[in-house]
């Protein structure tokens, strides 16, 4: 069984990594950095332009493409929020509003190294939460889970409290009707 599988896996980065796929890749970045450049559009829209291309292309060339395109085209939106303060999508809002200043002050290069590294970095876990920063919503959230990690408070109120650290507010009168669905929601 071990064995089978270790075959299984070299045979599927064999097939991955095959020049014809490997070329499938490069040309969905490029595609996809050309088409994410352009504000408005982004991922989702990269992908829905070249859906057409992929009906002639083997199924696993298609899927390697589509992938490609969809990483290249996040790339390519960075670069039109660092260079020219125009996010074109939701996601390079802060990469526009940060990176701009980077660029302006001359450092454009490292604002989009930093944009690319962005797109192959796991996301952060929240064990590196650092309860002195400024609360957002996160943190709340984290905070919350921190002092009662079964999630069960009974109000939202008590979670406030429990957060920073006063005695829970008096109970409001809460209609009878919402007291199910609030204590659903809440447990």
């Amino acid at each position: 069984d071990i064995m089978e599988l270790f075959n299984n896996l070299i045979l599927g980065f064999g097939v991955a990594l095959s020049l014809q796929n490997l070329m499938y890749c490069f040309i969905g970045v490029f595609l996809g950095t050309l088409i994410g450049v352009l504000p408005g559009i982004g991922p989702a829209g990269a992908v829905a332009l070249l859906l057409p291309v992929m009906t002639s292309i083997d199924p696993l060339g298609a899927i390697i493409m589509l992938a490609a395109t969809y990483t290249g085209s996040m790339y390519g939106g960075s670069t039109t929020s660092i260079l020219l303060n125009t996010p074109g999508e939701s996601a390079s809002i802060v990469t526009a509003l940060e990176g701009n200043k980077m660029a302006k002050s001359g450092r454009a290069g490292a604002a989009l190294a930093t944009a690319a590294k962005r797109l192959t970095d796991p996301p952060v876990p929240p064990r590196h939460y650092k309860p002195d920063l400024d609360p957002t919503w996160e943190a709340v959230i984290l905070r919350c889970l921190e002092r009662d990690p079964a999630g069960r408070f009974a109000r939202a109120g008590e979670a406030a409290a429990a957060l920073v650290g006063e005695p829970p507010p008096k109970p409001r009168s809460v209609p009878r009707f919402l007291v199910p669905t609030l204590g659903g929601l809440l447990a």
